[in-house]
């Protein structure tokens, strides 16, 4: 029975291996994401805590911030414990919410892992 890949091939494929190894990758520029439900929103001090697999994780928000549910803006006021959200961190400052995306209802307090 005839190999998959006839001994002639194997030069072809180490040079495409090769060329393909030492292509120059293009520059990404991957927003860092976050995901989890709300826990606080503190609109003193322009901060919201989500809680994603038991962590609670703290980011920042500010005037310049949007805030989404479907295509319609929102206010972070209209944020309750519980909302799922998906946040896009600012590429300036990691710690700065660029875009709030409202994803699902409120779980029900009890469903979340901190109380």
């Amino acid at each position: 029975m005839p190999s998959a890949f006839a001994p002639r091939a194997l030069p072809l494929l180490a040079a495409l291996a090769t060329a393909v190894g030492l292509a120059t990758p293009l520059e990404a520029s991957a927003t860092v994401r976050l995901a989890g439900n709300v826990w606080t929103v503190d609109a003193e001090n322009g901060v919201v805590t989500i809680v994603d697999a038991g962590r609670k994780i703290r980011f920042s928000y500010d005037d310049e911030t949007i805030v989404r549910r479907g295509s319609t803006d929102r206010s972070v006021t209209e944020l309750r414990r519980g909302d799922r959200i998906v946040v896009s961190l600012s590429d300036e400052d990691t710690d700065r919410a660029r875009l709030i995306a409202i994803a699902g209802p409120a779980v029900p307090t009890r469903a979340l892992p901190f109380r």
